[in-house]
């Protein structure tokens, strides 16, 4: 399962369902994304700004980010990099 990582222009709404902007949600919904904070529990207002996106593996995440990137309510969206040890 790939990650996409986002940040909005303006921190989640705060509330139990962790309230994101309308068309985010849909296309996240569209796309067969899950959302949720990257920083759950945090009164941080720009912390709350940041999400993540779990895509499911036959998903095209390069595509997903950039159409998530597109919406004017996120600041940026990319792909996290799989997470590897240092080369010696």
């Amino acid at each position: 399962m790939a990650t996409i990582v986002v940040q909005m222009r303006e921190p989640a709404a705060s509330g139990p369902d962790g309230a994101v902007p309308a068309a985010l949600a849909a296309v996240a919904r569209r796309l067969g994304l899950v959302l949720l904070p990257q920083f759950a529990g945090v009164s941080d207002p720009e912390l709350a700004r940041y999400l993540v996106a779990e895509a499911p593996a036959s998903a095209d995440v390069e595509s997903a980010a950039a159409e998530l990137r597109a919406l004017a309510e996120v600041d940026a969206a990319y792909v996290q990099p799989e997470a590897s040890l240092p080369g010696l």
